[in-house]
């Protein structure tokens, strides 16, 4: 049942955008981890998940994003998520994950959030 997960990445200065187009489940969950955890590897630490082509989402793609948010944390970066549709949206909500990790409109506006200080 489960659909292919595509990922892509893009850098922007010292972020680096990986977009996910699909489904994120426990069958594609590795797909992402994979993506976000290469940056981290060769030391570009902030990272953004573009999760607006993202049509499904279960727990195990929720943990990968903590997993990995976690990861930048202790490197000195960090994560920011796009985040368009209500049905993804709606999966961090009910998990408190957005108060955690921030979500955002477009890649643009999660890029720019990493030159604001976070307090």
């Amino acid at each position: 049942m489960s659909t292919m997960l595509s990922v892509s990445s893009d850098n922007h200065g010292d972020v680096v955008v990986i977009r996910a187009v699909g489904d994120v489940d426990a069958t594609t969950a590795g797909v992402l981890r994979e993506a976000l955890t290469m940056p981290l590897a060769s030391g570009r630490v902030n990272l953004v998940a573009d999760l607006s082509q993202v049509q499904f989402m279960d727990s195990s793609g929720l943990g990968v994003l903590v997993g990995r948010l976690k990861a930048a944390r202790q490197v000195g970066g960090g994560l920011r998520c796009v985040v368009t549709t209500d049905r993804i949206r709606r999966i961090f909500n009910a998990t408190g994950l957005e108060r955690v990790l921030p979500l955002y409109d477009s890649a643009a506006d999660a890029v720019a959030a990493f030159d604001v200080p976070q307090s």
